[in-house]
Parts: structure tokens; sequence; C-alpha cells
């Protein structure tokens, strides 16, 4: 609801200066085009004057006769100074309206730029530490790569809730002939392939990492097995977390041009006290610890954000908290949009004053926003009005 009333304001305050900057710009033509059609009158009459007849035209008893000047153009400088004195108070108008509407005609094309729809090139690297099988990590993904940013998906070791090593995998509609996503093991070999191809392209930036454990699919039952938990923990959370410390070092930024760190957090179930998946509570804890450490300890280097998640649809069904048989909110408009907002937020000053005035936590999908304010005291029914 927050971040719906910022985007109103947001968006009737760049409608305002959209309107000054296009009377602006409209009033930069208008006496563009006067002081052309001006000049050109003038010089066509001038030019078609001789010099007795000009001498004539500006003769000025204050000044003299014009054999007293040393030359017609002499006695032309002097009246044309004595009428724009004159006029000074009009000219002096027309200057300073002219400089207001150029102005604010260039101050909003740097305060208010519009957000693009896609990069306008593909030097923006993003690095996802995320299961692709996940329907919420993938969508995302999709959507980012849609927008021309260049991927590198960590993948996870194990397969989900077992000690197997995974079957490698591929998804056909995430490849590309430009190799835009790429998929690479959470250890040390995939980490040194990534720093290396890095270092092969210094014109590419890596612009953000998105943490994201599984957003869909956790073991059922609130009595789970020890090695399940930590077969669980471990490799949809703590095999990232060691991959995130690893990168640091090499890819922090400045205090001018920080790495961005963006945390998502399944929290709905702990906030609601629902025991149907108890992993998630635990996973949850995690990630909350996670964000307030980097907080702490590379605020001065990266930007630190977590995204609380909440009920998410694909495809007009949940794909996030199904065993609550609540519709969730569009993915696209709930989390993408949002998601993408925030990595761009950097170059667009409107964007950044609204992160500001945010803060450094999202609430992306239905319920989110509402379970983090009451908790548990959140009724089931009330996630279904908003």
């Amino acid at each position: 609801m927050t971040d719906q009333v910022l985007d109103f304001c947001f968006g009737a305050y760049k409608n305002t200066v959209d309107v000054v900057s296009s009377s602006g710009k409209n009033t930069v033509d208008a006496f563009r085009g006067l002081y052309n059609k001006t000049k050109s009158v003038y010089d066509k009459s001038v030019r078609g004057l001789s010099d007795e007849e000009l001498g004539g035209i500006y003769y000025d008893k204050s000044i003299g006769s014009s054999s007293d000047s040393s030359s017609g153009a002499s006695g032309l400088v002097w009246s044309v100074g004595n009428k724009v004195w004159a006029h000074r108070k009009v000219l002096l108008v027309g200057l300073g309206v002219t400089s207001t509407g150029f102005l604010a005609y260039s101050a909003s094309r740097y305060l208010l730029n519009s957000l693009p729809t896609h990069l306008s090139d593909d030097n923006q690297v993003l690095f996802v530490l995320g299961d692709i099988r996940d329907p919420v990590v993938r969508n995302q993904v999709n959507e980012l790569y849609r927008r021309r940013f260049i991927i590198f998906v960590c993948k996870r070791k194990l397969n989900y809730g077992t000690g197997e090593p995974e079957d490698d995998f591929t998804i056909e509609d995430l490849t590309s002939e430009d190799g835009g996503i790429f998929f690479i093991d959470a250890d040390s070999s995939g980490l040194a392939s990534f720093i290396r191809y890095m270092n092969e392209h210094p014109e590419k930036q890596l612009r953000s990492i998105l943490f994201m454990p599984n957003l869909s699919y956790y073991p059922s039952g609130t009595t789970l097995s020890s090695k399940l938990v930590t077969n669980e923990v471990q490799e949809n959370v703590l095999n990232y977390y060691g991959v995130l410390e690893k990168l640091l070092p090499h890819f922090a930024g400045n205090a001018f041009k920080k790495l961005q760190l963006i945390f998502y957090n399944p929290s709905l179930s702990k906030n609601l006290q629902l025991k149907h998946h108890s992993v998630e509570h635990l996973v949850s804890g995690l990630i909350s610890t996670f964000y307030e450490t980097m907080k702490i300890e590379h605020s001065h280097q990266c930007d630190v954000y977590m995204c609380h998640i909440g009920i998410l649809g694909i495809g007009g069904n949940a794909s996030t908290f199904k065993y609550l048989s609540v519709k969730g909110s569009n993915i696209t408009k709930s989390l993408c949009d949002p998601i993408y907002q925030l990595i761009l937020s950097r170059d667009y000053i409107w964007l950044r004053l609204k992160r500001w005035f945010c803060g450094s936590v999202l609430y992306c999908g239905k319920g989110s926003t509402l379970t983090s304010w009451l908790g548990s005291l959140c009724p089931l029914w009330l996630l279904d009005l908003f």
C-alpha cells in the first residue's frame, strides 16, 4: 500500500515537471523562432537601403548629424543602442522567461528522465544465487534477461531435499545465441569462471547480486529429520552465502558506485506463525540475519536491500505459499517491475528519492506488507482483500 501511494505521488510529481519542461521547451522554441524572424526581416530591410537612406533613418538630433559621425555604421550602432536601452525592461523580462524555460527544460531531462523498458546496451551483469528450477526464480531471471541484462545463475550442488548430486539440466527457453544467461556451480570452479569472464570483459559491470533462496518449494511438515533440515539449509542458504562472501572482495564498489545486494525473504509463513513449512521459518530468520549483518559490515561498499516475498501468481495461479489457497498477485507487477526499478535506481534521481522515502526494505506480493505489520494477528481472509 505504501509503495502504491508513493508511486502515485511520484507519478503526479513527474507529470507536473513534464508539463513545466514542455512549457519551457515551447518558450525556448518560440523565442528562438522570434529571434530568427526578427533577424531575417532586419537583414532584408537594411541590406536594401543605401548609405544615404540609412543616415536619414538613424539621424538623431541628440547625437548629431550623420556627417558628424565617423561613418553610417557608427550612427546605426548608436541608434540601435538607444532603442535597446529604451526598451530594456521588456528585454529583461523576455530574457528571464527564456532563461527560466531553458533551465526547466534542461533540469527535467536530468531529474526525471523516463525509465526505459530495457537497457540500451548489454554491459550490465547480474549474479543470481538461486535455484533456476524454482518458478519464481526462473520468472525473475527470464524477465531481467528480457531487459538485456547479462545474468549468471549460481546453481545448487545437491538435489532438493537429498544428499545426491543433481543431474545436469538446461532450460531451453532461457538459453540464447548471444550467451545472455550462464549457469555456474556454487563452488570454487564456478566462481573462478565468473571472475575470469569479468576480467576478460572490463567494459562489463557487475550491477547487483540477487540472493534468492527457494521461494516456492520447501519440505512439508512440522517435524523433519535433522539430515533433511541440514541439507536444505546448507544447500539453499549457506552455500550461497559462502559464494557471496568470496565475491564481495572482488566486486564491492565505492561510495559513489556501490554494488547492490538484494536478499529475497520468504517471510510470510514466519510472520503468520504457520507450521506447514517449518524450514521456511528457519530460512527466513537466516535471511534477515544476513541482511542486517551485511548492512553493518559492508554498507560503505554495498547498497543492501531486503525484499519480503508474499503470495505471487504466475499465469493466474499462486506460485508461493500455495497451501494458503489465496490467489497471488501478478508476479510481473508485484515483483519483477519493482526489482527492475531498484536495480536502476542509482541512475535516476526520482527513483533514488523514492527508495530514500521507502527505505531499504521492499514488500512484493500479496500479504507481504500486512503480515509484516500485523504478524500472526492478520487473518487469512484479509489477504484476499488487498
